[in-house]
Formats: C-alpha cells, sequence, structure tokens
C-alpha cells in the first residue's frame, strides 16, 4: 500500500519505510506519523456501523461472553441465597433481629442482577456527521454516572485511543495488572474529552479511524496515544 506523508506530500510504499514506535518514519523528511487503517479493519461482533444519512453511527452492545458467564452465574448464587432467605423471612418461629439478617441477601442478590440487566440490553451509540461527535446510552435501568457526550466539530483537534493500565491486588508477590484503552478526543483548546471505553487496543483504533475518515481529520499521533 502507498503511504503520502502529511508532511512533505512525498508518497512511498509502506513496507519500504523505517517504523519506530509504531509510527512510519518519512524517508525524505524523517517526518513520523500514524499509517492509516487499511478499509477491512474489523470490529467484534458487539458492533455494528451504519450511515444514516449524512451521519456515521457506531453502536457497541455491553455484552461481553466472559463478563455475562461472572455476571450470570454471581445472579445465580444471590438468587438462590436470596430464595433461602426469603424463606427464613416469611416463616413463622424466628424473631425480628433472626429476619432483619437476611435482608443483606437481597441487596446481594441485586447489584448483580442489575449489572446483568444492563450488561444483556444496554448500548452505547457514538454518531459522527457535520455537528461533530455525539455519545449517548441506551439502558434498560437508570444509570446515574452516565452522561451524553457531546462535541462540537469545531472544538475537536485530535482523536486517538489511549491505554489505561491498572494494578490490583498481588498474588504471591506478583501484581495483577490490567489494559484497557480510552478513545479519547483532543480539544482545540487543550482539553481532552473521553468518547468511549473499549477492551482492546484494535477496537480503539478501529473506531478511531472510522470517525476521523468521516468527519475528515488527518490522523496525526498525540503524546498520550497508545504506542506513540
Amino acid at each position: 500500500m502507498e503511504v503520502t506523508c502529511p508532511n512533505c506530500e512525498m508518497s512511498f510504499a509502506e513496507n519500504s519505510m523505517e517504523s519506530r514506535f509504531g509510527l512510519l518514519v518519512c524517508s525524505n523528511c524523517d517526518h513520523r506519523f500514524k499509517p492509516k487503517l487499511s478499509g477491512n479493519t474489523s470490529l467484534p461482533s458487539i458492533y455494528t456501523v451504519a450511515n444514516e444519512g449524512s451521519d456515521l453511527v457506531i453502536r457497541k452492545k455491553w455484552y461481553r461472553k466472559e463478563n455475562i458467564i461472572v455476571t450470570g452465574f454471581m445472579t445465580f448464587m444471590a438468587s438462590v441465597f436470596m430464595i433461602l432467605g426469603g424463606g427464613l423471612l416469611f416463616s413463622s418461629g424466628h424473631d425480628f433481629v433472626t429476619k432483619l439478617a437476611v435482608l443483606p441477601f437481597f441487596v446481594c442478590f441485586i447489584v448483580p442482577g442489575y449489572s446483568l440487566i444492563l450488561s444483556l440490553y444496554s448500548i452505547t451509540e457514538i454518531r459522527a456527521g457535520t455537528f461533530g461527535v455525539v455519545v449517548t446510552y441506551k439502558t434498560p435501568l437508570p444509570v446515574p454516572f452516565l452522561k451524553k457526550i457531546s462535541l462540537p466539530l469545531s472544538s475537536i483537534q485530535q482523536i486517538y485511543c489511549e491505554q489505561k493500565i491498572t494494578y490490583s491486588g498481588s498474588r504471591r508477590g506478583v501484581r495483577k495488572t490490567t489494559f484497557n484503552y480510552n478513545i479519547n478526543a483532543v480539544l482545540k483548546n487543550g482539553a481532552t474529552a473521553k468518547i468511549d471505553n473499549v477492551e482492546t487496543a484494535e477496537e480503539g483504533r478501529a473506531v478511531e479511524g472510522m470517525i476521523e475518515k468521516h468527519l475528515g481529520i488527518w490522523d496525526e499521533a498525540v503524546p498520550q496515544e497508545f504506542n506513540w
């Protein structure tokens, strides 16, 4: 595939160019830049991509098989305890304090059950158009911390994928490390706005590339970008 340097506009075959830290290096002016994503970049089956009028619409289900298995098992176990606790709560022969002690079982059922319903039926929608980028959430239950994101096109300078590393408790002296990725926008006022979070860099780069291509934003590297 032929690649054009955004700095000097010279064109070269991609396989003939030097690569440093995931960036291509122009053989003419030594400028570093990100290669454009190929048109056949695929996304997991939880995504649907469509053109609605002049808008690009990317919809992502929250459903992840591995997460559903864990949450579903927790909900099943909580249901068993709730049934047992309910029998104790409404049966005779137990004092008030004993009956009160089973209430936490109901709380333990509500939390994983709430998470399971959200995971099965919620959708994140990213809409890109002449207005900019708007992110909305369609959920069957209220989610207080989720808010609509609206970024005017005139305010967006660049979109990039950022790696987030989380360290949890250690086991046998080895800390557990979790990698997640955010799709962010660099705004022209210097601020950074989060568009969405994804589980793999491939997802992040694919969504980033689709939005930038649709909005006509030239893809350039930023310091916070994964593999910059």
